[in-house]
C-alpha cells in the first residue's frame, strides 16, 4: 500500500511508515510493485521506497542496472555510490569482497599460530635451561649433616654433703572423743526422778538413747510431778510407787496448767521427737 503522508510504498501489514516513520491508519491497500533489490543486504526493493525495509539502509533512487538494484547511500560520503562490500545481484545474492577480507584474515591468523608453534617446539631448548645435576651435591650436603661433632664429656658433679634429718617431734596422741552421755536415768529407784526436767532443758543426746517406752515414760513424769491421775494401768502402777507421786488432777488439762517454762519447753521437745520417729 501507498503511505499517504509521503507517498511511499510499504508493507500491507504495515502500522508504520518505513520511509517517513508516521502511522499509517485506515489506508486503502495497493499491490506493490517490485522495482528492483537492495545493493547493501539483497532484500526486494519496492517502487516508491527511500529506506530498505530488511536493513533500514537509505536508498539511492537512481537503479543500477549493472548490480539489478538501488544504490545504498553512503553517510561519510553525500554522494550516492554502490556498496560493493555486499553487492547482490539477485534475491539469493553473491560472495562480496568483505567476506573474503574475513576469511584471508582468518587464515593468515591460524598460519602465524601454526608456525609459532611450530618454532617453539624446534628452538624450545634455547629457551629452557638444561637442568643441574645436584644429586652428587646432596648426597655430600646428607653426610655432612649425619656426621655429629662429638660433645665433649661432662665434667661430674661434686656430691653433695647429706645432712642429717631433723629430728621431728613425737605427735601427742589425742584421746578419742567420748560421746555425749545421756542424762536421764531409765531405772530410777522409788524416790528418784528419770530426768530434772523442771530445771534443764532435754538434749538430741538424752532422747537419742532412749526407747520409744522411755521417751513416753519421761512424758508422763512431767505430768505426773504435777498429781496428773493416769488412766492407764501400766502409768498408774509405776508412779504409784513413787515416794514423790501425789495424785491430785483428773485432767490432763490442769496439771500442764502447773507446769512452768522449762517443763512446757521439754514436753514440746519430747512430743516433736516423737513424731520424728513416727512414734505418734
Amino acid at each position: 500500500m501507498i503511505c499517504k503522508h509521503c507517498g511511499a510504498q510499504i508493507p500491507d501489514d504495515s502500522a508504520f511508515c518505513s520511509n517517513c516513520g508516521n502511522m499509517v491508519e485506515n489506508e486503502d491497500v495497493q499491490p506493490r510493485v517490485q522495482s528492483g533489490y537492495c545493493t547493501n543486504c539483497g532484500a526486494p526493493i519496492y517502487e516508491g521506497s527511500t529506506v530498505c525495509e530488511t536493513c533500514g539502509q537509505r536508498l539511492d533512487l537512481s537503479y543500477n542496472n549493472a548490480n539489478n538494484g538501488y544504490n545504498a547511500y553512503n553517510d561519510t560520503n553525500p554522494q550516492y555510490e554502490t556498496r560493493t562490500g555486499m553487492n547482490y545481484a539477485a534475491p539469493n545474492g553473491g560472495n562480496g569482497s568483505s567476506r573474503t577480507t574475513v576469511i584471508v584474515i582468518i587464515a593468515v591468523i591460524v598460519v602465524a599460530l601454526a608456525a609459532g608453534t611450530a618454532a617453539f617446539f624446534l628452538f624450545r631448548d634455547n629457551f629452557i635451561p638444561p637442568k643441574e645435576d645436584n644429586s652428587q651435591t646432596t648426597l655430600v650436603k646428607e653426610q655432612k649433616k649425619n656426621e655429629k661433632t662429638p660433645e665433649p664429656a661432662a665434667t661430674p658433679a661434686p656430691e653433695k654433703t647429706r645432712e642429717p634429718a631433723p629430728t621431728v617431734p613425737p605427735v601427742p596422741t589425742t584421746p578419742p572423743a567420748q560421746s555425749a552421755r545421756s542424762e536421764v536415768n531409765t531405772n530410777p529407784g522409788n524416790n528418784e526422778y528419770m530426768y530434772a526436767s523442771n530445771i534443764k532443758v532435754l538434749s538430741q543426746s538424752d532422747l537419742s538413747s532412749l526407747t520409744q517406752a522411755e521417751t513416753r515414760l519421761l512424758l508422763n513424769e512431767i505430768y505426773a510431778r504435777h498429781g496428773y491421775i493416769f488412766q492407764t494401768r501400766e502409768y498408774s502402777d509405776y508412779f504409784s510407787r513413787k515416794a514423790w507421786y501425789t495424785p491430785r488432777y483428773t485432767s490432763q488439762s490442769d496439771a500442764e496448767s502447773q507446769f512452768n517454762d522449762i517443763e512446757l519447753q521439754n514436753k514440746n521437745i519430747i512430743s516433736n521427737y516423737e513424731k520424728s520417729k513416727g512414734w505418734r
